[in-house]
Order: C-alpha cells, then sequence, then structure tokens
C-alpha cells in the first residue's frame, strides 16, 4: 500500500477554495442514477488550451518553486500521492489515479479510470466496481470572459437495474468518503490558477 507523502511544500497550498466558492446540486435521476454536479468558480487566467496541455503532462517530472516533482502533485499538493498512463494519453486510454481526501488513509482511492473521451472541452472517467456499480465523472471546461468554466458531473449507477438499491444503500454508508470527495474537487480544480501558467509559460518550444 502507498504512504501518503507529506503536503508538497508550495506557496500556494493555504489557497484552498472552500465548497461555498461552487454551485453544487445533488439529486437521484428518475432511473435511480445519483448525479452530483459541481460548477467551480470560474478558473481566471486559465484557457482551455492550457487545460488540454495539462492533461497530457500531468504524468511529467517537473521543476516548481525549487521541486522536482510529478506533475500530478501540484494538482493538489496534499492529496494527490500518484498517476500513471500507460501509453499515450488519448482517448481510449486508462488513467491510474492514487489519491487520499484530506490526505486521510480512511478516504485513500486507488482505482484505474478508463477515459472515453479528451478533447479541448474536457474529458471523462470512467470506474467500475465488481460488475456491480460504475461512476462517470464528466470534466467540462467553457470559455468565460477571463478565463475558462469547470463543471464537474459524476453518476453512480448499477451495472444492471436489479442492483440499483443496493448501490444506494452503499451510496449512504459512504456519503461520508463522498463528502470527502466534493472537497477535495472543489479545492483541486481551485489550485489550478496558481500553478498551470506558470507551467504553460515554460514548456519546451
Amino acid at each position: 500500500m502507498r504512504p501518503i507523502p507529506r503536503p508538497l511544500e508550495v506557496s500556494y497550498l493555504a489557497k484552498k477554495r472552500g465548497i461555498a466558492t461552487a454551485k453544487i446540486s445533488v439529486r437521484e435521476l428518475d432511473d435511480g442514477r445519483f448525479e452530483q454536479r459541481i460548477e467551480h468558480a470560474p478558473l481566471l487566467g486559465i484557457t482551455r488550451e492550457m487545460l488540454f496541455w495539462w492533461m497530457h503532462h500531468i504524468g511529467d517530472q517537473v521543476e516548481f518553486e525549487g521541486h522536482r516533482v510529478l506533475a500530478y502533485r501540484l494538482w493538489h499538493p496534499s492529496d494527490h500521492i500518484h498517476w500513471h498512463c500507460d501509453g499515450p494519453i488519448e482517448p481510449g486510454c486508462k488513467f491510474h489515479i492514487v489519491e487520499a481526501f484530506q490526505a486521510q488513509r480512511r478516504y485513500l482511492v486507488d482505482n484505474v479510470f478508463d477515459v472515453p473521451t479528451l478533447t479541448p472541452s474536457g474529458f471523462r472517467l470512467v470506474s467500475r466496481f465488481m460488475e456491480i456499480a460504475q461512476i462517470s465523472v464528466d470534466e467540462d471546461w467553457i470559455d468565460v470572459p477571463g478565463g475558462v468554466q469547470w463543471t464537474n458531473t459524476m453518476q453512480l449507477t448499477a451495472s444492471i437495474g436489479i442492483l440499483q438499491p443496493l448501490v444506494q444503500v452503499g451510496r449512504r454508508f459512504k456519503m461520508d468518503m463522498m463528502t470527502a470527495w466534493l472537497t477535495h474537487n472543489v479545492e483541486e480544480v481551485g489550485f489550478i490558477p496558481e500553478f498551470l501558467p506558470k507551467l504553460f509559460a515554460a514548456r519546451p518550444a
């Protein structure tokens, strides 16, 4: 089991956005799926070009504020642990993501996600659990004045309809985990303007 590293000592670590900065909606759809939507406050100074470039370089080793570090760790300096992709980063690839919300082992996530879409307008992650349930996460980027609007839509559904009640019970049992993820997502998206413009400006020509 991977250890949870000490928080990366970067200048913006304390600049965490709170969940009050985002518009959050939670609902159960008519077909039984659970949906949680996060409309983040605009990312000023960020472009979709930057974000698309970033998704292709989060597995790089980079120099930042005196550290040589996996770029993925800059995205959330205390919660992110490991990221890997076998082969080219393109639609159809898989992301291996390891993170611990609030840097707590009880909120550890170590999953491989399918990436069915990856475009300059966002990307999608899909993970399946023991053929019982599926989580999909759509990350959408829209141009707004001065920056980009990032919206996250997560859906949890049973693999077959008869299992939906079981999935709903499991979701309620894990509600603290889902709340921790919500806080984590608001924080990680909010960190992007703190480091990405510098990395993008320093990219090789």
